[in-house]
């Protein structure tokens, strides 16, 4: 299965996991009520909560909001639905796909590396504060819950408001022991800075990281925002392991950067500990994209982000020498 189109990049697919009631479809819809132009795979449109007059079109496989985005049911089977998104003219600026409450969302990333039309940028689980130990625990259940998150690069550790502080410490010390790689983050109704989930992260060769974050993430103040800002040109392979050694508590890195070896910009995006660098083709370049721009990274965090010194030092060590 290819798309028609060999020549379009290839489409951002982040997907969303967790046990059922972990909050998937209320991620979901805060996704969709901030995006635009992108293509979602649900099982089922009577869960998206859309007010009917933002609704453009529907029919028995897909609904087209006023927005751009296109929701494809999963009615006649995954492969027909992303068969759908893939033909779609013009294709979508992101695919997002929840995966069934007990399906592993691992084996929908998978295809990710099998169909050229598409590019993976994450993986992102959903955990119930409120059942995640029991269901742990169960026997019946154990299995299928560890299955779903062990791969994610990020977990959105959700409901904090049904439990107390115990129960916090006791899930995130579950959660470390089982995937101490994993970024892990609270947050309750699954209300998180939007630009941390990659499908509104995808950012236009020709725009500043700056211009691209939501300003109303600062109203979350269980995160922090950094940016690292240099001329010159950054090493592949420094910034490369700036990347690798980030602390666990920066969870999104997003940004333009002139390497060293490239005579055009390379879009940096991370989430977890998943990364892309890649120079962006000589057609999305702006005209005023020169070396007067500088390199800008955005990162996002936790609110126990390392100081604004240990991060600069952290990329300025990327920073090509001049002398």
């Amino acid at each position: 299965m290819a798309r028609h189109n060999t020549t379009d990049a290839p489409i951002p697919l982040t997907i969303i996991g967790g046990f059922l009631g972990a909050g998937k479809t209320t991620l979901l819809n805060r996704l969709l009520a901030e995006g635009e132009n992108f293509a979602v795979i649900v099982n089922d449109f009577g869960s998206i909560n859309v007010d009917a007059a933002l609704i453009r079109h529907q029919d028995a496989a897909t609904l087209q909001l006023e927005n751009g985005c296109v929701c494809c049911t999963l009615a006649d089977g995954f492969m027909s639905a992303l068969e759908r998104v893939l033909e779609m003219e013009p294709p979508p600026s992101a695919l997002i796909v929840e995966v069934s409450g007990v399906g592993n969302p691992w084996k929908v990333a998978e295809f990710a590396f099998i169909e050229p039309g598409l590019r993976l940028s994450a993986v992102v689980g959903l955990v119930d504060y409120s059942n995640f130990l029991d269901q742990l625990n169960d026997k019946y259940l154990s299995d299928t819950v560890s299955s779903q998150l062990e791969r994610c690069d990020i977990l959105l550790l959700n409901k904090t408001d049904l439990v107390d502080e115990t129960k916090r410490q006791d899930v995130h010390r579950v959660v470390k022991e089982l995937w101490p790689e994993t970024r892990a983050v609270n947050c309750r109704h699954a209300s998180i800075p939007p630009e941390l989930i990659p499908v509104l992260g995808e950012l236009p060769a020709h725009k500043s990281p700056q211009s691209t974050l939501n300003s109303r993430s600062i109203l979350y103040d269980q995160f922090s925002r950094w940016t690292f800002r240099s001329g010159g040109r950054l090493e592949r392979t420094s910034l490369e392991n700036a990347l690798d050694t980030l602390p666990s508590s920066v969870l999104r890195v997003k940004g333009l950067c002139w390497l060293a070896t490239e005579q055009r910009p390379s879009i940096v995006q991370m989430v977890g500990r998943r990364y892309s660098i890649e120079m962006v083709s000589e057609s999305d370049v702006n005209a005023d994209a020169t070396m007067d721009t500088g390199n800008v990274l955005v990162l996002i965090g936790t609110r126990d982000l390392p100081d604004e010194e240990t991060l600069t030092g952290h990329f300025q060590a990327a920073v090509q020498s001049t002398g």
